[in-house]
């Protein structure tokens, strides 16, 4: 066969240096009817053109390979070394010669191909995977996007997957079936059993012991029986398709009323999740030391083989999903893994345990390297282990943990949270880095994956990876953009080349971040709880930040919009309609930010008008009144779509309520009262007319009636949550009296006998062109803002002044003793002397914030000046830790570790004498109160312990003086550089709100630490740019109001807003204050590129970093512990 005369080319990329867990069985070679169908399914009018055959290739180890040839009688020929394999070939001969896919949206494009002969092969195209497994799904994703899906869906869903490669996915429906009985089976009640069970759109984390109970009403077993039948049609359809199932295991999350039928059970319960109420949380968890653990093991996989066959090796089990163990210690965390290790070998003995790497770095406080290690070294057989490293692409794990201790893994990409519907990628990340991380020497790397919450959008960025798992080097990405495209397209007369370009302005912006700060899907503000801060810029999981410049996305769509106009057979292909509708409603999305910057700024003027925040409010709503209209031209991006799914689900007519409350709450409030509220929010047509906009009404509506002072968002957000609540339950009744479309999908339905789409896009267009708003939006998306120090303010300005011998207090902060631009024009137009003696009552502090608000009165439209007044945490017990260790032993050793015998540094604390310096700082500012300094009218700080602190002591007490209130708003761009240093990790949100209840936490703060890493520490490169972002930020949301801006900082953020400021380098001391006169001057066109440095590693010590310091624990404790 000529597959065996390409195999020996193909050995060297195939090879796999670990061992992974057999997947498949080689006794007898498979049957291809599972392939042979997909086709008769997708491309019933050549399915019969198609010859296939698998050869046996163990010698290859793991790997797969296959081959695609011209065949006899004008078949073409696929050969390959599993079902897998073939499919994967086949998928390659529709995508790169027929030049047509199937995609999840928009279904089979397959049919495009024209009748008779099918295209012949120019050359013969081979391909071996470079990895065993391809992995697809997260746990989360079977509620978040698959939650209500029909079998007509699922076979959709599967054929994709099959032809992508994917052999090892995730099958978690159905499973509450195979609990009820082995509960039933212990003496539970129904009722018993009911209370634990949670909603149809919750049960990924019912599972995952994070909540029990369903506040909508108890889980219908009818819906239950109809979700297990399904269950056995997927996992028989994979199995057909080539696909190992990774089918449930007991985790030992069990209902509360266990100890009735089991009164020596040992449980504990588990922790409260998310703030919901002690009722649907803290769920009680059996030890899987107890000997109940493992006989509920057996009886759970006896009667899950029993249903859907004897059809994997490969069971999932997550214990400690975002819910810490009860205790830390070492022995404990090995005793639960072994005993449920050992528990599953006992069910099922040739299993492998597939575990999700998310606990680790979710909360890597508490999963430290020991704690991982013990964890993962209860199970002492590596390959009886497999490790999704569910976030790889922006927190990946792998690293920090040497490959996860030698224990087989997948490098995974997670991408997208909750199913928010941004556009976003990071294409070269995730096409070198896992090349990278197989290439590594120590790895233990066996799989690529798709690990996504919600599947939602974005497809060509989870293609290219699942793509990667068959290229041993990186693939190049325009190209492979150029033929996705291609293929895309299919059943258009040609594609014209402005899709091209469209498309690859995508590539390299939207597509290609590199911030991992914002690392993962964007939510449009326009979803969030309106709010007049924490909207704009937020990082994290849900980011607001736009990482690349709106006008990209503005040209991209218009090079899209008008290709359809040299094409007109585009207006109807559903992959153009669908990615047209997509991309108009990113580009309202990111034109709704400016408008409403607007109406904030609008709003907190000094004399703000009325009538001008209504019509900047109209213009918000405009706009909201645009992407629901845009957005309900298409099924796809229709809350009616949703919740017909959710009813339909239900079977029966007494469930459907039931069920659309569940998808209702889980796209709005997640839980009885908000307790996630628009976590998994979508932009969908009617939830945008009957939901955001009202919302955005009511927020304007308090802005025309509320003043700054009195603003409350507690008491605005409590009164919305009340409509929210009502809102849901109008809703649904509105769904049953009148029909889900007519009464709730709300929007603009447009019925025309021409192309929907045309229609559409000339909405979209006039919009473009009419509105003053986005008119200003795209003026400013296609600009920049620069800054530079003007000088001669401040003695810390000039190149003659020694940072090292600066004294903030004895100079008043440095201010220079002069006369200003204004005063001389003052005087020259009164020629008298009457200013002049004005002039000289006022103290030097009070002519200055005479002249920098003269400078902004007399600025350009596109310059506002500031005074940053930058001050440096005082001394922490990091600080004085490397000071007696030296810098070569702190960074390389002493840095990395929590503390020493006699003192703590991880997110050190202020020392006593830090703490004197901050009341040195407190004093000094008192002092020039006295002299009329311009108080901050808006104050930022660090999140880390010593500048919560420091910004505490040095402002408190303060505000008595002056009319601005001293809450500060704590921001995570304006920290330390990030990763290796302990002290550079912070505590938990929780801990900030409860030691510092009146300082404000910015929108999207994530609970825990997301962006610290133990063995990456950030670039100069990196952390410029970081705090170029703070910069922009701070000057967007301040406009040219508060003038006068505090930020409570660090060394290495200061030092790099100086360098952004253009600003000479002056190293602050420990607990140092200096003002900055800061002229920002917003430039038209691009932004430069910057040049971003990857991360830097633990560098190697020079000598033993134990030999430092010199004197032994007893100076360390005389020094370190004040």
């Amino acid at each position: 066969m000529q597959i065996l005369t390409l195999i020996s080319g193909l050995l060297a990329i195939a090879s796999t240096a670990v061992a992974a867990p057999a997947a498949r069985c080689a006794d007898s070679e498979p049957s291809t009817t599972g392939i042979e169908s997909l086709l008769q399914r997708r491309l019933p009018q050549h399915a019969e053109k198609f010859e296939f055959s698998i050869v046996n290739a163990t010698f290859l180890g793991e790997n797969d390979v296959y081959v695609v040839s011209n065949g006899k009688n004008g078949k073409i020929k696929v050969e390959g070394s599993s079902l897998s394999a073939l499919a994967t070939g086949v998928h390659r001969y529709l995508a790169d010669v027929a030049h047509v896919d199937i995609y999840w949206f928009i279904g089979s494009r397959l049919d495009q191909i024209p009748a008779g002969q099918l295209p012949k092969l120019d050359k013969t195209l081979t391909g071996s995977s470079v990895v065993p497994y391809r992995y697809h799904f997260n746990t989360v994703t079977t509620s978040y996007t698959a939650a209500f899906w029909s079998w007509e869906d699922w076979e959709l869903q599967l054929d994709w997957m099959a032809l992508r490669g994917v052999n090892l996915p995730l099958a978690w429906i159905g499973v509450e079936k195979i609990f009820i009985e082995v509960f039933q089976e212990l003496g539970l009640t129904d009722a018993e059993i009911s209370d634990f069970l949670s909603g149809p759109a919750f049960l990924a984390w019912n599972h995952f012991g994070n909540i029990q109970g369903s506040w909508g009403g108890s889980l219908p077993y009818a819906w239950v029986d109809s979700q297990f039948e399904l269950q056995k049609k997927i996992v028989q359809r994979m199995v057909e398709l080539g696909m190992t199932p990774i089918l449930p295991a007991f985790p030992g999350f069990v209902p509360r009323a266990i100890t009735r039928v089991l009164p020596d059970a040992n449980v504990i319960n588990g922790s409260a999740w998310e703030a919901f109420p002690a009722l649907y949380t803290n769920d009680t968890f059996m030890e899987p030391t107890d000997p109940h653990f493992t006989e509920i093991q057996k009886s759970f996989i006896s009667k899950q083989t029993a249903a859907y066959g004897d059809v994997t090796t490969f069971y999932t089990l997550d214990q400690f999903n975002e819910n810490n163990p009860s205790s830390g210690d070492l022995s404990y965390l090995r005793n639960v893994s072994s005993g449920t290790w050992q528990a599953l070998k006992a069910a099922a003995p040739n299993a492998t345990w597939v575990m999700q790497g998310w606990l680790f770095s979710s909360n890597s406080a508490f999963w430290t390297n020991d704690r991982v290690e013990a964890y993962l070294g209860g199970v002492t057989v590596d390959s009886d282990l497999l490790i999704l490293d569910l976030a790889s692409e922006s927190l990946p794990q792998w690293q920090r943990t040497n490959s996860y201790f030698g224990k087989p893994w997948i490098w995974c990409q997670i991408h997208d949270y909750g199913g928010n519907m941004g556009f976003y990628g990071q294409v070269m990340n995730i096409t070198v880095n896992p090349i990278a991380a197989l290439n590594n020497a120590t790895s233990s790397l066996v799989g690529f994956g798709l690990s996504m919450e919600g599947q939602e959008g974005n497809e060509i960025v989870y293609d290219l990876l699942l793509d990667q798992a068959w290229s041993a080097t990186p693939i190049d990405t325009a190209t492979y953009f150029h033929d996705w495209v291609t293929a895309r397209y299919a059943g258009s007369k040609s594609t014209p080349t402005d899709i091209y370009n469209a498309w690859d302005i995508l590539r390299t912006t939207v597509y290609n971040n590199t911030n991992l700060a914002s690392n993962a899907v964007p939510k449009a503000i326009f979803e969030l709880i309106p709010s007049t801060s924490g909207l704009v810029n937020r990082t994290g999981h849900h980011p607001t930040t736009l990482n690349y410049n709106p006008a990209d996305m503005v040209k991209a769509w218009r090079l899209f919009y008008n290709s359809a106009f040299k094409e007109p057979s585009l207006w109807l292909n559903s992959a153009y309609e669908f990615d047209l509708v997509d991309m108009s409603r990113q580009v309202l999305a990111n034109a709704f930010i400016p408008v409403y910057q607007d109406l904030v700024a609008a709003w907190n003027t000094t004399n703000s008008s009325t009538t001008k925040i209504q019509t900047i409010g109209a213009e918000l709503i405009g706009i909201l009144e645009a992407v629901d209209t845009i957005l309900s031209t298409n099924e796809n991006f229709k809350l009616s779509t949703w919740i017909n799914s959710a009813r339909t689900s239900a079977g029966q007519r007494s469930l459907e309520d039931f069920l659309e409350y569940d998808a209702i709450n889980q796209i709005t409030l997640w839980g009885p009262a908000g307790q996630i509220s628009d976590y998994a929010s979508k932009s969908w047509a009617g939830l945008v007319s009957s939901y955001y906009i009202p919302r955005w009404e009511k927020f304007i509506e308090y802005l025309v009636d509320t003043k700054p002072a009195q603003y409350n968002q507690t008491a605005f957000k409590a009164e919305l949550l009340q409509w929210e609540l009502q809102w849901q339950n109008d809703t649904i009744a509105a769904a049953t009296k009148d029909g889900v479309d007519d009464k709730v999908a709300g929007g603009v339905e447009v019925v025309l006998e021409g192309p929907l789409l045309l229609f559409l896009t000339i909405i979209l267009a006039g919009f473009m062109a009419m509105s003053e708003s986005l008119a200003t939006a795209n003026r400013d998306a296609e600009s920049y803002l620069t800054y530079s120090t003007v000088k001669g303010y401040f003695l810390q300005d000039e190149e003659d002044t020694d940072s090292s011998r600066f004294d903030y207090v004895a100079t008043n902060f440095g201010l220079i003793n002069r006369t200003y631009d204004y005063e001389a024009a003052l005087s020259a137009r009164h020629e008298g002397h009457e200013d002049e003696a004005e002039i000289e009552q006022k103290t030097q502090w009070s002519r200055f914030e005479r002249q920098v608000r003269t400078l902004n009165e007399q600025a350009e439209s596109n310059v506002v000046y500031k005074v940053l007044y930058l001050g440096r945490h005082g001394e922490g017990f990091h600080n004085v830790a490397e000071s007696w260790y030296g810098t070569d032993a702190w960074d390389c050793y002493w840095s990395l570790q929590d503390g020493n015998e006699t003192s703590t540094w991880s997110d050190a604390r202020l020392t006593q004498v830090g703490k004197a310096q901050a009341q040195t700082a407190h004093d000094a500012w008192e002092k020039q109160i006295e002299s009329a300094i311009p108080f901050p009218e808006m104050f930022y700080v660090s999140p880390l312990n010593r500048c919560l602190e420091t910004a505490a002591i040095t402002f408190r007490g303060l505000e008595k003086d002056v009319v601005k209130p001293f809450r500060p708003t704590v921001k995570e761009l304006v920290r330390e550089t990030i990763g290796i240093h302990t002290c550079d990790r912070r505590s938990s949100k929780t801990a900030i709100q409860e030691e510092y209840p009146d300082y404000i936490i910015e929108g999207g703060f994530a609970e825990n630490d997301e962006l610290w890493h133990p063995s990456q520490r950030e670039s100069d490169s990196a952390l410029n740019a970081r705090l170029k972002t703070f910069l922009d930020d701070i000057f967007n949301a301040n406009s040219k109001k508060n003038t006068f801006i505090s930020v409570t900082a660090h060394s290495g953020a200061i030092t790099s807003i100086l360098d952004v400021v253009g600003h000479r380098r002056f190293k602050l001391q420990t607990g140092g204050v200096i003002p900055v006169l800061v002229k920002a001057e917003r430039v038209q066109g691009k932004e430069p590129e910057r040049v971003i440095e990857p991360p830097t590693g633990v560098p190697e010590c020079k000598s033993d970093p134990l030999a430092a310091g010199g004197k032994g624990p007893l100076e360390v404790r005389e020094v370190v512990q004040l």
